[in-house]
């Protein structure tokens, strides 16, 4: 009993007055200093929110959850917009409406007013508001052709081109089917520009004697334009010192807005996707004629 009773005093560090006693040749402890209430609720919801932290990704319940049945998002060629304005690019699939134009039709309505030919003011007017007419008067039958060989041998040109006219709302598409039953598709070209890059054109005249353009009458596209020998008239009449200037409407024809009741006659297709334009065409031959009337305002009538 008493060697046992040694063996355990051995064992145990010696105490005084119920106080635990540093074994020899070890340093006593610094007194730990009572920390605040504060510091320890910081500290408290710290670890819970390491805790939140540390749960798995897929059950993180801050985090949405990814639809896995949603089809990938399509690539999109990356553009360079030609004329400022918004993105319009989200009404691509939106069959049936106007496209955008930047005129402002109430403020197209007070210059109006005063303009003095009644016959093009209301052409001008409804056509802004409702969409021009192509004055087509043929059948409405489906119809597709090859393109022309600008296109084919650049078409990574012609889609920046389309991507283009997307975004500021004249055309829409792709469609990986016919959009309209009976679209008629026309073939689609490049032309060079003289300051530079490429115009989109459609030929709108292909086929011979069964186009869009045979079927538009003659009274509604001719253009009569000012003659050299008005330009000399203007001159000799302001006297020396007249000065003459030269303006260039850029994208002149897109600034007119198809009817959408003619959407159905300027579809176009390109690597098995359709494509509906929305305003006017160059290659239309109605097109010269409408712009002609909207040019004064553009000059001051």
């Amino acid at each position: 009993m008493p060697r046992r009773r040694n063996e355990y005093r051995r064992r145990l560090r010696p105490r005084v007055n119920d106080v635990q006693q540093p074994a020899p040749h070890e340093e006593p402890a610094p007194e730990e200093e009572p920390v605040p209430e504060e510091v320890v609720q910081v500290v408290n919801r710290g670890r819970r929110g390491n805790r939140r932290r540390a749960a798995p990704e897929h059950q993180q319940p801050d985090q949405p959850v990814e639809n896995i049945n949603q089809p990938p998002p399509q690539k999109q060629l990356k553009t360079t917009a030609v004329q400022a304005g918004p993105d319009l690019s989200k009404d691509r699939y939106d069959i049936w409406k106007m496209g955008y134009s930047p005129i402002n039709i109430k403020q197209l309505q007070l210059i109006l007013r005063d303009y003095p030919n009644q016959q093009d003011k209301q052409i001008l007017f409804n056509g802004f508001k409702f969409g021009f007419s192509l004055n087509y008067h043929g059948p409405r039958i489906p119809f597709e052709s090859k393109n022309l060989k600008s296109v084919l041998s650049n078409p990574i040109g012609a889609r920046l081109k389309i991507e283009s006219e997307i975004s500021l709302g004249r055309i829409a598409g792709p469609f990986c089917k016919r959009p309209i039953s009976n679209l008629r598709c026309s073939p689609i070209g490049l032309v060079p520009k003289k300051t530079g890059g490429l115009r989109l054109i459609t030929h709108l005249s292909y086929p011979p004697l069964s186009s869009v353009n045979d079927f538009i009458d003659e009274k509604f596209t001719s253009v009569k334009y000012s003659s050299f020998d008005n330009a000399v008239n203007m001159v000799k009449k302001l006297g020396i010192g007249a000065k003459l200037a030269k303006m260039d409407i850029k994208s002149a024809f897109r600034l007119l807005p198809v009817y959408p009741g003619d959407f159905d006659l300027l579809g176009f297709k390109i690597e098995d996707e359709y494509y509906i334009d929305k305003a006017m065409a160059m290659g239309c031959s109605i097109s010269c004629a409408i712009f002609e009337k909207f040019q004064p305002f553009c000059i001051g009538f």
